[in-house]
């Protein structure tokens, strides 16, 4: 303030500034705020090579960030891992196997298992063509807790849950007291409070879910979600990302027909364990 009674023009400017800043941060706080997962949309993709695929969510190799990170730097036996039981659906025996590699806070995966897997399910699922397992591969700790509870609850339960889980992403996956949730849905399923922390204080539990992170990732190079294996005989191939529901139902046909015996897309084939 100068002798007169008039601001200066440097103390304006400081004024000016310092309202510019503060806007500016209050704007940047709002726009880190954790970002909801989008409504699952279809896409208009129509081949794995388009640059249109829906991007996935990817796993982290660097230790400080996320559940799988972390797992990077444990020790793990991978000829004990991959050994949680799976839930299989449709036929066992079927010559086709798919795997579908999944996480619990991802988008695009909540958008296949809403909008895809149905069809999948009438299609190939339900008239006994393919063999279905969904195994966990959680890309933070929120999707580990959730996988973990998930385990802990009677098969005729968790499907449901887990459906809940997808449904409500955006009320838990990304907010800091995400465990409220999981606590209030899984209860809904008869965890009780003093079984909803055993499960998630559950040490060997954790350590095998972890490991079929590790697992997927040595022996298929799952590095995102959504990630499909498709198994026939002693070969594999994986098929990475989010498809629009035609597409991927043509994908799935084209991979029965070449196990029971007709042709296919060449594919480079792994070994499976």
């Amino acid at each position: 303030m100068s002798k007169n009674g008039k601001t200066s023009p440097t103390i304006s400017i400081i004024l000016v500034l310092a309202i510019l800043l503060a806007a500016a941060g209050g704007y940047y706080a709002y726009k880190m705020k954790a970002t909801p997962a989008p409504e699952a949309t279809e896409t208009t993709t129509t081949s794995a090579q388009d640059a249109g695929v829906v991007p996935t969510k990817t796993f982290q190799s660097n230790p400080g960030v996320g559940t799988s990170g972390a797992a990077t730097n444990q020790p793990v036996d991978l000829a004990n891992a991959n050994k949680l039981p799976a839930r299989v659906y449709g036929n066992p025996d079927a010559k086709l196997r798919v795997i579908e590699y999944t996480s619990l806070t991802c988008s695009h995966c909540a958008g296949y298992t809403l909008q895809t897997l149905p069809e999948v399910k009438k299609q190939f699922i339900d008239t006994n063509k393919i063999a279905y397992e969904k195994r966990d591969f959680p890309l933070n700790a929120p999707a580990l807790d959730a996988a973990m509870l998930l385990r802990c609850l009677p098969d005729d339960k968790a499907d449901g849950v887990r459906e809940l889980f997808y449904r409500d992403q955006n009320k838990w996956a990304f907010e800091a007291n995400y465990r409220e949730y999981l606590k209030q849905t899984t209860a809904l399923a008869g965890l009780d409070n003093a079984a909803f922390d055993a499960c998630l204080a559950d040490a060997d539990l954790k350590a095998k879910l972890i490991a079929d992170v590790q697992y997927a990732d040595a022996t298929y190079q799952v590095r995102a979600t959504p990630s499909f294996i498709f198994v026939t005989g002693g070969n594999a191939k994986m098929v990475p990302g989010q498809y629009p529901t035609a597409e991927f139902l043509k994908i799935i046909a084209t991979e029965v027909q070449a196990a029971e015996g007709g042709t296919a897309e060449a594919s480079t084939p792994a070994t499976v364990e």
